[in-house]
């Protein structure tokens, strides 16, 4: 709380649990609070995967967030709950509400789900790419930066790069002007590092005109080789 610079008003509005009622069910809990706060029309359960007793099984979870529902229905009230993220990596990844850390029965209970993740996963500073998916509406995508004041929403990295490069796509930028001549053809290497950025970064130099598709090889354009100049970081 004292990382997130909360407002004092703010922070008497923040319910610490005890050790006793970590214990009790989360719906339990959550009805008792209403009741001792009435008019709270929104309510944020920080950490919820750790208020269940296992996550990964579906009539654990399931019977949770069912109760938790029919408090908020009865009491006509939003609650809004936290999970943590699964690690997930390459082709282990999951998409949409299979995305949830733990049980399926998560994603298929509630009602609307917001997922944040690593726009570029080599990039731990970079852009945060966020998916709100409703049940019975249309997805919708938006992307966030962290830059002076907190974490804003900004445009897609993608329709940035028209004009210069993401940092760590000029950082690959960089790397390749040093690791290849002119006549050397492109190609990934692990000294580049991900490769998913390495192509990520050709996919920009193409677009941009910095790198040229010659007989079935990529190679450094004209305009490229004429230039000498090395791209900032963005």
């Amino acid at each position: 709380m004292q990382a997130l610079h909360l407002t004092g008003e703010a922070m008497e509005r923040v319910v610490r649990l005890t050790s006793e009622q970590q214990s009790r069910q989360p719906a339990e809990i959550l009805q008792a609070a209403i009741e001792a706060h009435p008019g709270v029309e929104v309510w944020l359960v920080e950490g919820l995967d750790l208020w269940i007793e296992d996550m990964n099984k579906s009539n654990i979870v399931a019977g949770v967030i069912d109760s938790i529902q029919r408090v908020a229905t009865r009491y006509d009230v939003a609650v809004i709950a936290t999970v943590g993220a699964p690690k997930q990596k390459g082709k282990d990844k999951y998409r949409g509400r299979d995305s949830l850390f733990g049980s399926q029965a998560l994603g298929r209970k509630v009602e609307t789900v917001v997922l944040m993740s690593l726009y570029d996963e080599t990039d731990f500073n970079g852009v945060r790419e966020c998916w709100v998916l409703p049940r019975t509406g249309k997805g919708e995508q938006m992307f966030f930066a962290f830059q002076e004041g907190g974490l804003v929403q900004v445009e897609e990295p993608l329709k940035e790069t028209q004009t210069g490069p993401s940092a760590a796509v000029g950082k690959i930028h960089e790397q390749a002007r040093a690791l290849f001549g002119p006549e050397d053809p492109i190609k990934w290497q692990r000294s580049l590092g991900s490769d998913k950025t390495f192509y990520r970064w050709r996919a920009w130099a193409e677009a941009n005109g910095r790198v040229v598709q010659v007989r079935g090889e990529h190679r450094w354009s004209a305009v490229e080789l004429a230039s000498g100049v090395q791209v900032s970081e963005a």
